[in-house]
């Protein structure tokens, strides 16, 4: 399945439009906003997981009754 298109105006709004679907143009647009919002906060969430990343040292594990 092809993603839509995250442009302005996506195919499935101009036809509403054309038809003269007003309620389905908004709920469309409203949906269209909801998901760029979204996109937006986890495009946020990764840079800022990738900016607070610090090195962790590992070291070998110590197992009781071995030496």
């Amino acid at each position: 399945m092809e993603p839509l298109p995250m442009g302005r105006s996506t195919p499935c709004i101009e036809e509403a439009r054309v038809n003269g679907w007003l309620g389905e143009v908004h709920g469309l647009q409203a949906s269209l906003e909801a998901a760029r919002n979204k996109l937006a906060s986890l495009d946020r969430l990764t840079r800022n997981r990738n900016r607070n990343r610090t090195p962790i040292t590992l070291r070998m594990p110590i197992i009781p009754g071995e030496t």
